[in-house]
This record gives structure tokens, sequence and C-alpha cells, in this order.
């Protein structure tokens, strides 16, 4: 099982302080490890809520935390950041009955097949499917 740690709450960057495309955005993976390593719920405050995919393996899932590098590369081979993540779960695209789950407990249980189906690339918009 993999476990999605995902931004649900994020806070606002100031639109003038040009940080904005270096902060986590709603949907965006913070972070996907193996079954149990969650191990601390996530309290009603936080950002962040926990989705928990049965027999998806973690390997399989690493490019979902991949950043998007656009622009010149500079001298240390280094290119410029165009977005924290290539992908987010579009939340639009979750059924009603696991928002509902997501606001009242922070987490949820999602099939490997239909997590896919509500992960975009953020740049193409196309789906995982």
């Amino acid at each position: 099982m993999a476990e999605f740690l995902v931004v649900y709450k994020p806070k606002d960057a100031h639109p003038e302080s040009g940080a904005d495309k270096f902060r986590y955005k709603k949907g965006d993976v913070v972070g996907i490890y193996e079954d149990g390593t969650l191990t601390e719920s996530v309290h009603s405050d936080s950002i962040f809520i926990i989705i928990k995919s049965p027999n998806l393996a973690v390997s399989g899932v690493q490019k979902y935390i991949e950043g998007r590098f656009e622009g010149p590369v500079d001298g240390d081979g280094f290119a410029s950041v165009s977005e924290r993540r290539k992908f987010n779960i579009d939340f639009g695209q979750v059924p009603q009955k696991i928002i509902t789950k997501l606001n009242k407990t922070q987490e949820a249980e999602i099939t490997s097949i239909t997590i896919r189906q509500y992960i975009k690339d953020k740049k193409t918009g196309n789906y995982e499917t």
C-alpha cells in the first residue's frame, strides 16, 4: 500500500512575493510512503490529508512528487523551478463521498486504479487513467 501525504488546505502566498511557484498548492503530493510509515493522525487544523492506496507500490508512483524545472540551466547545471510539483490530485474530480470523509477524518482509502483517475499533469491537464 502506498500512503500519499497531500496538501488539502494550503496557506496563501502573498501575491507580490514571487514565491508562489515555490509553494505547494491544493492537491500537491508532498510525499509518498510505504504502508504504516505515517503513523500519526493528521489533525483537523492541518493543511495535509492522507490518502491510502492498497496494492500500489511506492516505487511506481514516485513521479508524482517530482517538480517541474524549465528554462535555462545555470552554471551549476540547475534549471529554474516552474512548479513545485508536475502532478496533483484534482479534488474537483473526487466523488463527494470521499471529500466528505476527508473533511471529517483527514484520511481516506482509494484503490490504485481509481486514484489515477484523479491525478492530473498540471501542464497538459491530462489525467493518469
